[in-house]
């Protein structure tokens, strides 16, 4: 009997980390689909060269990797926020705090997404970077339209 259970809990702790692994495969290939079709068309909208575009790229990646901290800084602010909002006794004092740090936070990404279009002066005319500013906004509302389309067709 124990090496019933014992299996059927081996058996079952077996599943579900292939279907957690299976999932996120499906997730990281979607996100990787997403990301080449941004670069080629990314690429063919700036009309970039080789060098350029390779420079680019690694200038883009350290970006988003200083970006993505910043996000996950601001949005544990806020989770610190919530937490102390839910509790019984506020401290006006600790949430003011939080508040300012959270706002720091939010003119870091600023400033950081500043510091990053005004890095690329040095191998894009001033036409690509805009071209580049207007394309990073379509494409986002067109990855935003596309799982809004998904979602409603999924509903029906």
């Amino acid at each position: 009997m124990k090496k019933l259970i014992f299996i059927t809990a081996l058996l079952f702790l077996f599943t579900n980390l292939t279907f957690s692994q299976v999932t996120k495969q499906r997730n990281h290939r979607s996100e990787s689909r997403i990301e080449r079709l941004e670069k080629l068309k990314l690429i063919e909208s700036l009309d970039l060269d080789e060098e350029k575009t390779l420079i680019f790229f690694a200038r883009r990646t350290a970006h988003r990797k200083s970006m993505k901290n910043l996000q996950d800084q601001a949005e544990n602010k806020m989770f610190e926020i919530e937490k102390i909002l839910i509790s019984e006794k506020v401290n006006e004092a600790e949430v003011k705090k939080l508040i300012d740090e959270y706002s720091i936070l939010e003119k870091n990404i600023f400033n950081e997404r500043i510091r990053f279009i005004t890095s690329l002066n040095d191998i894009f005319s001033a036409e690509q970077i805009a071209k580049l500013m207007i394309f990073e906004r379509k494409f986002k509302q067109e990855i935003k339209d596309v799982i809004i389309r998904d979602r409603q067709r999924r509903k029906n």
